[in-house]
């Protein structure tokens, strides 16, 4: 019975074949012709082993910094399928490779698992930290600007520009009188005083981060005491008491109102009629004075109106307005019954301010300026102060103007001014109320 020997391992058969495993193969020769035959589906195959996986070290980044780490594993049956978790905001994976740029500071636990095609598989897990962001003091890119008119009264306004730095700056805000901080003034916008006259008026931005400070000063406005209060010159309508009337004293038919709108104002409505005295003129919620088709007069970028009235009762119903009319422009009156004194803005975005509550009598100063240039209704409150409210304006257009409609009082003093297409103020709203209040 031959017997084929290779590498001096052999197996004696019964059927006259001898057979060899040489590296996990059956190699059989058969005695009679010398024939090789290699069988391969009868015989089972090697066990799958898994893949080999590297242990992953602790991973460091940085917000904002590059990151890439790559995975070591093999497998001697391959293909390979990775799967990556827990991943930091900012890191994605490419097989072995994970990469990118770190959003977010915090430590993540990062798990790579690696599969071969025999579904055999192994983890690995390691800690990943992010840090922040190391800190880049604020520079100055853009210094802070000033605009508006440098006139008192004004309104300036400060664009406060630019600046670099990580994390992002942010910037505060304080204005300068000569070189001297102003009480308060920190915010985007400055209301010229009387006491800015004749000062450089500058504004410093001081940006701030957790790496460190910046400041920029911006162009000095050397502001300008405004302008005297020549009402004839500078308000669209002026009345004060002792002027002449038309009709009699008793019986007050109109007024030809001073100012460079050169209008009169026509007794109008049914009732008591006004009367003229010393002391102004007088209503008793009969008559008013009335004056339509003013679209031809102009209004520009802004309107003001300040009232000097005395208020002997409230209205027996409804509002009293000591200045009313249509159009766009700050309509004065008080709301029924009478016990609380309102600004409104007429026009674009009705808005209601209080001036302030009623006791009668009262003898009171009050007004309101729309300014389309600063987007703003200021009111003159009861108590002497002035509130500024933000509010979308377009030119005003006041068509029609009613002085002391349902009005038991005695108007004293009016004036109306209005700001010129592209123009400062001819008078200031604050110099007029204070001119009022003072006479």
């Amino acid at each position: 019975m031959p017997i084929q020997i290779l590498d001096n391992v052999s197996r004696r058969l019964f059927d006259g074949v001898g057979s060899v495993y040489v590296r996990g193969v059956r190699i059989a020769v058969l005695s009679g012709d010398g024939r090789v035959i290699v069988p391969g589906a009868d015989e089972p195959a090697p066990a799958n082993t898994p893949p080999v996986l590297a242990v992953i070290p602790a991973l460091s980044a940085e917000v904002g910094k590059p990151f890439s780490f790559t995975a070591a594993g093999s497998d001697a049956e391959g293909p390979l399928v990775w799967a990556w978790s827990g991943l930091p905001a900012g890191i994605a994976a490419d097989g072995p490779l994970i990469s990118g740029t770190p959003e977010e500071a915090g430590t993540a636990t990062v798990t790579v698992t690696l599969t071969d095609g025999g579904g055999l598989s192994v983890s690995r897990s390691a800690a990943m930290t992010v840090a922040a962001a190391a800190g880049i003091a604020p520079v100055v890119t853009a210094a802070p600007t000033i605009t508006g008119d440098a006139v008192a009264g004004s309104l300036l306004t400060v664009d406060i520009g630019t600046a670099s730095g990580t994390p992002a700056p942010t910037a505060t805000i304080q204005w300068w009188r000569d070189g001297t901080d102003i009480a308060g003034a920190t915010g985007q916008t400055l209301r010229l005083a009387a006491a800015d006259a004749g000062q450089a008026i500058t504004a410093r931005v001081t940006w701030t981060n957790s790496a460190g400070a910046a400041t920029a000063d911006s162009n000095p406005i050397n502001a300008a005491a405004a302008p005297s209060l020549n009402y004839d010159a500078g308000a669209l309508i002026y009345y004060e008491k002792g002027m002449p009337v038309l009709g009699s004293a008793s019986a007050v038919t109109g007024v030809a109102m001073r100012g460079t709108g050169a209008i009169t104002m026509t007794a109008t409505g049914t009732g008591a009629d006004i009367a003229s005295g010393p002391g102004g003129l007088a209503f008793l919620a009969g008559k008013s004075l009335a004056r339509s088709g003013l679209a031809n007069l102009p209004m520009g970028d802004g309107i003001f109106a300040v009232v000097r009235v005395t208020l002997n009762a409230p209205p027996a119903s409804g509002t009293q307005d000591i200045l009313s009319g249509s159009g766009k422009y700050p309509r004065i009156l008080s709301l029924s019954p009478g016990t609380a004194l309102v600004v409104q803005a007429v026009g674009d975005n009705a808005t209601n301010v209080a001036a302030g509550p009623l006791t009668y009598p009262a003898s009171l100063v009050v007004g309101g300026e729309m300014d389309d240039v600063a987007n703003t209704l200021r009111t003159l409150t009861l108590d002497g102060s002035v509130t500024t409210t933000p509010i979308a304006l377009t030119d005003p257009s006041a068509t029609a103007l009613s002085l002391m409609k349902n009005v038991n009082g005695t108007l004293e003093r009016l004036a109306i001014v209005v700001r010129p297409e592209g123009s400062a103020w001819p008078m200031s709203f604050d110099a007029v109320v204070a001119d009022f209040r003072a006479a």
